[in-house]
């Protein structure tokens, strides 16, 4: 098991330790590990230790502004999920910008696999950006709501290519 801050180890207990969907305030987190979570490094710990309970026992915390962190329901887990797409698409537009912002000359003095590299993820960025958005999204649910995979299946077919990669 790898080190984890004494803080940390304090927070994932408090979040292990919370009903479903009840709030854990900032406060409790500060009587905790004697710092505030909303700022600075006690913020890392909250954000490492939401990591954590997140791979380790499959259990989301989201932000209530000013107050603390709270379990997320599960319809609240899809919900804000879109904002995360909307996210991606600005990120792949920005890192698009930025790959074509290379001048000819600039490229072309590049090594050969680092053009490659350009061009892969100028592609890469370029579907992400393409896809994440609400016409993709509606056509895709066009097509589950006709497919005759079960939803289990999709998942492990998931599960199965990220144990490849």
């Amino acid at each position: 098991m790898q080190h984890r801050a004494y803080q940390t180890i304090a927070i994932v207990e408090l979040l292990q330790a919370a009903s479903d969907y009840q709030i854990v305030t900032y406060a409790a987190i500060y009587d905790a590990i004697g710092m505030s979570a909303q700022r600075g490094r006690g913020y890392g710990f909250l954000s490492t230790a939401q990591g954590i309970v997140l791979s380790e026992r499959g259990l989301v915390f989201e932000a209530v502004r000013g107050v603390g962190v709270c379990r997320a329901k599960p319809e609240d887990v899809v919900d804000n999920s879109g904002a995360d797409l909307m996210r991606q698409k600005r990120i792949s537009r920005k890192s698009m910008r930025k790959l074509a912002a290379l001048s000819p000359a600039e490229y072309q003095s590049m090594e050969p696999a680092k053009q490659v590299t350009h061009n892969i993820r100028f592609s890469l960025h370029g579907l992400m950006a393409e896809l994440a958005t609400p016409k993709t999204e509606k056509r895709i649910e066009q097509h589950a709501l006709t497919s005759s995979i079960p939803p289990a299946k999709m998942f492990e077919l998931w599960a199965s290519e990220e144990g490849a990669s």
